[in-house]
């Protein structure tokens, strides 16, 4: 694959359900053409593990965060948080 033209150098992506079994693929995928991943889930300890396997396998410096999507209260609370971070 032409990973040029899939390019997401720069770009910072958010994924919701990122430790389940399309989520995991979806910031694979997100990571092998260079973008950042974001990941959000409910169980932080199994992000860390991902995102230090993602850091390792594509050396981009993903992000975890523990949040309930079905919760508009938590979702509001991450997006401040995340949008207040420089880009990775």
């Amino acid at each position: 694959m032409n990973k040029n033209i899939f390019s997401l150098k720069g770009k910072v992506i958010v994924v919701t359900g990122a430790s389940g079994l399309l989520g995991r693929e979806h910031c694979d995928a997100i990571a092998s053409c260079g973008g950042t991943p974001i990941l959000l889930d409910l169980n932080q300890s199994v992000l860390n593990v991902q995102i230090e396997q993602i850091k390792k396998r594509y050396d981009i410096d993903a992000r975890g965060y523990t949040v309930n999507i079905t919760d508009e209260g938590e979702i509001e609370k991450n997006c401040q948080k995340t949008a207040g971070q420089p880009n990775p």
